[in-house]
C-alpha cells in the first residue's frame, strides 16, 4: 500500500497515518504546503514592530505587523548562511538582525544591511536577497492564516460558510485580547489533536467530571465541509433528542469545539474562548500553541470569570487538558502493534445518519476532516 489517499477511507484509517515518518513528510509538501494554515491572531500584534516566532509544518517563521501596520509571515531564515535572523518567542522589534554575521532585514523582511559589503568583489543586490515572504497572509474575524501556495483558494473560499458562521459568533466583535498563553507538548501525531477536538465520543469516558454532571449532552457533531467541523453543543442534565440537537445547531448561544483544517482548533465552552494551534514537530512529536482570548470591554469579573475557566478545563491540572495529553501518548503507543487484521481503525460511528439528524457523539466531524486529508493527499 503506498498511495497516501488510500490510507483513509469514509470509515477507517490505516495506522500508518500516524506512524510513518514517510507519511508524515508527504502530509508536510501535500498539506502544510498547499492550504491555509493558522498563523496567530491579530491580537498577539497590536503595534508596529510587533512580532512572535513559530513553526508552520516545519518551516521557521516570524509572524509580524510592519512598520505600515500590514501583517507579514516570514521565513525565519537569514539569506547569507541560513540562520535564524530572530530567536526571540516574541516581543517588539525596529528590525531583525542575523547573529551570524550581523544581516539586518527590515519588518517588511527588505534586506537593509550586509556587514563590510565592500568585501564582496562582485557586489550584492539588496533587492534580491530579503527574507522570503509567503505569498498568501489574510485575517478573518482577527485571525491570521497564512499559505507557502500562492495559487491556494481564496481564504473565504477554504472557510466556508459554515465555518464562517461559527467565527462569526464567538468573534462577533474585534475588540479582542489576549489574557494568556500555555504551550506544551506531546509524544503523539499532529493530528491526534484536531481529531480530538472533534470527537464527541470520548469526553463522558476519558473526563469523567463531564459524563458525571451532564455537562456535555444536548447537542450535534457537524461537518463544516473542506475538512472542517465543530461540536456544538448546551450543557444540559438530560438525553438529547433529535428535535433538541437540531436547534442547538442553529438557535442560541451554543458551547463548541471547532477544528478549521488542518492546524486549527477553537474551543468556546461557557466564558472562556480558547485559540490552538498545532505544530507538527515529527511524526511521533506535537507541539501546542494555545492562546487564552477575551474582549477588552469585557468587565474586570468577566477577565478573571475566562481565565479561571481555561484553566480549571485546559490548563496542566484541569479536568480535560492533561487527560487529552495522556491519552495522544497512549494512542501513539498503541498504534506500534500493527498485525494485519487490526492495521485499520474505525470511524463510522453515526455514519449513514441523515443530515440534520447527527448525534454529539458521532464521527461526523471526524470523517470530514480526513475526507480533506484525502484529497490533498492525492
Amino acid at each position: 500500500m503506498n498511495a497516501f489517499d488510500q490510507l483513509t477511507t469514509e470509515s477507517t484509517i490505516h495506522r500508518s497515518v500516524y506512524t510513518s515518518p514517510t507519511v508524515y513528510a508527504a502530509e508536510l509538501e501535500q498539506i502544510w504546503k498547499r492550504t491555509w494554515l493558522l498563523a496567530g491572531h491579530e491580537a498577539e500584534l497590536p503595534a508596529p514592530g510587533s512580532f512572535k516566532t513559530t513553526l508552520l509544518g516545519d518551516q521557521p517563521v516570524i509572524v509580524v505587523r510592519d512598520q505600515s501596520g500590514g501583517l507579514r509571515v516570514l521565513l525565519n531564515s537569514c539569506r547569507h548562511r541560513g540562520a535564524l535572523v530572530c530567536r526571540d518567542k516574541a516581543g517588539t522589534k525596529a528590525r531583525f538582525q542575523c547573529l551570524y554575521h550581523a544581516w539586518s532585514y527590515g519588518l517588511d523582511g527588505t534586506l537593509l544591511g550586509i556587514t563590510d559589503a565592500a568585501g564582496y568583489v562582485t557586489p550584492l543586490s539588496k533587492a534580491d536577497l530579503g527574507l522570503w515572504a509567503l505569498p498568501r497572509v489574510e485575517t478573518y474575524r482577527g485571525i491570521i492564516f497564512a499559505s507557502f501556495d500562492p495559487e491556494a483558494r481564496p481564504l473565504l473560499e477554504h472557510l466556508g460558510p459554515a465555518a464562517r458562521a461559527h467565527l462569526d459568533d464567538v468573534f462577533s466583535t474585534d475588540d479582542i485580547e489576549v489574557i494568556g498563553l500555555a504551550e506544551y507538548e506531546y509524544r503523539g501525531n499532529w493530528k491526534l489533536h484536531p481529531e480530538n477536538t472533534i470527537d464527541g465520543y470520548h469526553p463522558r469516558f476519558l473526563h469523567r467530571i463531564v459524563g458525571q454532571t451532564g455537562s456535555f449532552s444536548v447537542g450535534q457533531a457537524l461537518d463544516l465541509e473542506r475538512g472542517h467541523g465543530v461540536l456544538a453543543w448546551k450543557n444540559a442534565l438530560k438525553s438529547p433528542s433529535a428535535e433538541e440537537n437540531t436547534a442547538v445547531a442553529t438557535n442560541g448561544r451554543i458551547n463548541r469545539a471547532m477544528v478549521v483544517f488542518p492546524n486549527m482548533a477553537l474551543v468556546n465552552i461557557n466564558d472562556f474562548i480558547n485559540l490552538r494551534m498545532v505544530i507538527p514537530l515529527a511524526h511521533d512529536r506535537t507541539q501546542i500553541s494555545a492562546l487564552a482570548l477575551g474582549f477588552r470591554s469585557d468587565s474586570p469579573e468577566l477577565r478573571r470569570r475566562r481565565a479561571t475557566q481555561l484553566a480549571a478545563f485546559q490548563g496542566p491540572a484541569g479536568i480535560a487538558g492533561a487527560d487529552d495529553v495522556e491519552l495522544f501518548e497512549a494512542a501513539q503507543e498503541g498504534f506500534a502493534a500493527n498485525a494485519p487484521a487490526i492495521g485499520w481503525l474505525d470511524i463510522s460511528r453515526g455514519l449513514g445518519r441523515a443530515p440534520g439528524t447527527e448525534d454529539l457523539e458521532d464521527e461526523t466531524a471526524v470523517r470530514g476532516y480526513y475526507r480533506e486529508w484525502r484529497r490533498l493527499m492525492q
